[in-house]
């Protein structure tokens, strides 16, 4: 019997501190922290051209009572353009606790085909950059609920490999091929309800399994909330 050599496996390269030191997003359930509650709904959809009005949200704090003018948020809506757009609001109250952050997805929509958007890392809650896909029906009945699919890449999407661009770094999910891949040349099945999420999970830090294990299982919590 002959006897082939197992091709070797590829060195992991150090992990980077930019993909590895984020902080887990705190779901925590603490009575004291402020809570925010959005005005209008969580997902509005608009036509090409329409314009968005911002409707804000309000904040309930235990010791400091409405604290709603202190309220922080960020994030654009260009209506002239197609797209999946975040408005996030957060706030600190003055004992340094922080509410969840609240996010309102903002759909500027026409007959063309659903994209594949890229959420780079610092741009969420997540202590990922992802790419994320909606199935174009996605925020059209109240209480929705669909499912929700989480795609892994393999090896060669790691962030290492990747421009340090966040931005640029999803592209290497995509050339991973797998869901993304498929979703992004058009080749997905648009009948299928799924939410689609794909982390950039980088390389394996020293600590291996666990930290790796505790950040999807932060990922999850954080689509979970958001989605």
């Amino acid at each position: 019997m002959e006897v082939v050599d197992a091709l070797p496996i590829p060195e992991q390269p150090e992990p980077v501190d930019m993909w590895w030191d984020v902080e887990l997003p705190d779901f925590s359930d603490n009575v004291s922290r402020p809570v925010i509650s959005l005005i209008g709904e969580k997902t509005i959809i608009l036509s090409l051209g329409e314009s968005y009005e911002e409707e804000g949200a309000t904040v309930a704090d235990l010791e400091d009572g409405d604290i709603s003018a202190s309220i922080h948020f960020e994030g654009q809506v260009n209506s002239n353009t197609i797209g999946d757009y975040l408005i996030r609001y957060s706030i600190t109250d003055e004992d340094g606790l922080s509410a969840i952050e609240q996010t309102r997805l903002v759909r500027v929509m026409d007959t063309t085909t659903t994209m594949l958007y890229r959420r780079p890392l610092g741009s969420t809650m997540s202590n990922f950059g992802y790419l994320e896909y909606l199935p174009s029906d996605y925020g059209k009945q109240e209480n929705q609920k669909p499912p929700l699919l989480i795609y892994i890449h393999g090896f060669g999407g790691n962030a290492q490999f990747a421009d340090t661009n966040p931005t640029l770094a999803l592209d290497t999910v995509i050339g991973n091929y797998g869901i993304p891949k498929l979703i992004e040349d058009g080749e997905w099945d648009g009948e299928l309800s799924f939410v689609v999420l794909a982390p950039q999970i980088g390389s394996v830090p020293g600590s291996g399994r666990k930290l790796i294990t505790d950040r999807i299982d932060a990922f999850v919590e954080y689509a979970k909330n958001y989605i």
